[in-house]
């Protein structure tokens, strides 16, 4: 199982969530403060979980969410990360 985290700012919120709902049925987001080069911002984390036989997919429907992101709100990067993680629904 891997856990996908994508870190940007967060604006145009409703925006992102469109988006993710269009590529993934279940994430997860989490407000933080974030610093860029010095400076604090209100930053948006989504998380997805992904099985076995969606990791392949969920990278690249990661990599696509990114780079929509990145356009709309005009930025200059966002972080893509990728974990080994173990999960379960109990």
């Amino acid at each position: 199982m891997k856990l996908y985290r994508l870190y940007t700012e967060d604006k145009n919120r409703e925006e992102t969530e469109q988006a993710a709902n269009v590529l993934f049925h279940a994430y997860t987001l989490s407000t933080a403060i974030g610093v860029w080069r010095g400076t604090k911002e209100n930053s948006l984390c989504l998380e997805v979980f992904a099985q076995a036989n969606e990791l392949q997919t969920a990278w690249y429907k990661m990599k696509v969410l990114a780079a929509q992101i990145k356009t709309l709100n005009e930025q200059e990067c966002v972080l893509l990360v990728e974990l080994d993680a173990r999960g379960e629904f109990v």
